[in-house]
């Protein structure tokens, strides 16, 4: 059992097959119209078509490789895993701005409340991607439970926090933005250390014996990780005590 763990790890640490460049042809092709379907979604105010953006997203793959190229100990398999993420994520982004000022969305209208929804976040938005991150793991490990992927995409997001900080952008309310691409960064940090904590348990034997190989690789990125995300559960918590004292004022008015 603990040689199968090990292997399921592999696989997805090498998900891209044989053939690396047509996986990654198809991860743009799918990201590009995710991004699309996702802001015409935020547009619209629509969160059907929101959802339907999360199932053909496919960024989740890779942040899984990253959780476990940290766990095997290959850094800069990682670290190459994480500098593709970032490099699509300012992508989709930018995608984002263009399609909005193609569209000629007027800057002066009211911004969707599908946008605004994804700046007010708190602690609860840290909270719901390690859950999603533990499922996404879960999922990849037990091939047999895969029809629950797509209620793991849908429930931590990735595509529409990064649509909605081009869509701010572009009506210029740079603070929001930032907001909203804090949330896609809680999304991936929490993702990375959850996975991490379910592909070393799954293999803590083997884990346990090969620590040695691997010590430095592992320790590396599970303190940068850690540290990424207390900055980050630094802010979330700010976030919250300061929404919980503006509903006490209102109790109070």
């Amino acid at each position: 059992m603990t040689v199968k763990a090990i292997s399921t790890t592999r696989n997805i640490l090498k998900f891209e097959g044989l053939q690396p460049h047509i996986y990654w042809q198809r991860f743009a092709m799918l990201l590009s119209l995710s991004v699309v379907i996702a802001t015409m979604g935020l547009l619209r105010n629509s969160g059907a078509v929101v959802i339907a953006a999360m199932l053909i997203a496919p960024l989740m793959t890779p942040i899984l490789g990253i959780a476990a190229a940290m766990v095997m100990g290959w850094s800069r398999r990682a670290f190459l895993l994480l500098l593709t993420v970032c490099i699509a994520a300012s992508a989709s982004v930018a995608l984002a701005w263009v399609l909005v000022f193609v569209s000629d969305v007027p800057r002066g209208i009211i911004i969707p409340s599908e946008v605004i929804a994804r700046t007010d976040h708190g602690t609860e938005e840290l909270i719901v991607a390690l859950a999603a991150g533990i499922a996404g793991a879960y999922v990849q490990i037990q091939r047999s439970e895969i029809s629950l992927l797509p209620g793991a995409a849908i429930g931590v997001s990735l595509v529409p926090p990064l649509c909605a900080a081009g869509i701010l952008l572009y009506y210029g309310e740079m603070d929001d933005a930032y907001e909203a691409a804090l949330l896609f960064a809680t999304n991936l940090g929490a993702i990375i250390l959850s996975a991490c904590a379910v592909y070393v348990y799954s293999s803590r034997s083997a884990f346990r014996a090969r620590l040695h190989k691997r010590v430095v690789g592992f320790s590396a990125g599970l303190i940068a990780i850690t540290g990424f995300l207390g900055l980050i559960a630094a802010q979330l918590i700010a976030s919250t005590v300061n929404r919980y004292h503006e509903t006490l004022s209102l109790i109070h008015i």
